[in-house]
C-alpha cells in the first residue's frame, strides 16, 4: 500500500502523492491527471490520455442514448 496525504491550502484539497507515484504515472509538477470511478465504490488515477477521454464521451452518449436496454443487461 502507498499512501498519500491530503492537505488544504486555501481552502482547497491538495493530494499530495509520493515521488513513486508520480514516477509510476509519469506525471509531474503541473500536470492533469483523472480520477476514474471503479466499479468497487473506489477510484481510479490516471494521467492525462486524450485517447481515453474520448472512448468515455462515447460511452456516456450511449449510456445516455440506450440506457433502458442497459438497465436490461444489469
Amino acid at each position: 500500500m502507498i499512501r498519500g496525504k491530503i492537505i488544504d491550502r486555501n481552502g482547497e484539497a491538495i493530494l499530495i502523492l509520493p515521488p513513486e507515484v508520480l514516477e509510476h504515472l509519469k506525471v509531474a509538477e503541473g500536470d492533469d491527471v483523472f480520477l476514474y470511478k471503479a466499479r468497487d465504490g473506489g477510484f481510479r488515477i490516471t494521467r492525462d490520455e486524450p485517447e481515453m477521454e474520448k472512448q468515455l464521451e462515447v460511452v456516456d452518449e450511449i449510456m445516455r442514448e440506450d440506457h433502458d436496454i442497459l438497465v436490461a443487461l444489469k
